[in-house]
């Protein structure tokens, strides 16, 4: 007996809101691929205070400046996709809204806002580290200070202005999520909620 095509049609969808796509995917892979760079940053900073291969008096603050020193615009730009992808996986013309794509798209979008929130904090301190670091007279003369310097706050703001960007996105993005959630269960599907018996007519019989 062949299957009804409007019943094929709903099952795509819920196996679609059940399994994870590639959307789903690739927004996890660039928030971890983020977090694995700051973590190799961290990792390495500390290996080489611990080893006592920094060659300053200042070895907090150069350990600060090594930890930090992978923030930066084009690192921002990997959650930043996340959030692209999250919105995506929101507005796409499926027909349907889906609770389990609706709450996977809500989690992408903090997982992103996180990610940038520290990587904006890593840039400030980048700078920061750049400065006591560098600030001796005795070993670097001004104009290579404020050199440095110069470009450290530069790659800051940037920094700061993009994971902005990016996090004022995700918080739209959850906003608009919250919005569906809390919009008429009619509208909302859940794939794991038994479907409806079907109703049979009764034969009326004179």
């Amino acid at each position: 007996m062949d299957n009804d095509p409007d019943e094929r049609e709903v099952s795509a969808v819920e196996a679609a809101g059940r399994s994870w796509g590639v959307g789903d995917v690739l927004a996890v892979t660039f928030v971890a691929a983020a977090f694995l760079i700051a973590v190799g940053y961290v990792v390495a900073a500390i290996i080489e205070e611990v080893g006592g291969q920094i060659p300053t008096a200042s070895v907090k603050a150069y350990t600060l400046l090594l930890a930090t020193d992978w923030a930066a615009p084009y690192y921002a730009l990997l959650p930043i996709a996340a959030v692209a992808i999250a919105w995506w996986m929101l507005r796409r013309p499926d027909g349907d809204a889906d609770v389990r794509r609706l709450l996977r798209t809500r989690s992408h979008a903090v997982s992103a806002a996180v990610m940038l929130a520290v990587m904006a904090c890593a840039a400030v301190g980048c700078a920061i580290g750049n400065f006591i670091v560098y600030n001796n007279p005795a070993e670097v003369a001004p104009a290579q200070l404020w050199a440095s310097e110069a470009e450290r706050i530069a790659n800051a703001i940037a920094t700061l202005a993009v994971c902005g960007a990016g996090i004022a996105a995700a918080f739209l993005l959850w906003g608009a999520v919250r919005a569906q959630l809390a919009g008429p269960a009619e509208e909302l599907t859940d794939p794991v909620a038994e479907p409806p018996a079907p109703v049979v007519e009764e034969a009326v019989t004179g």
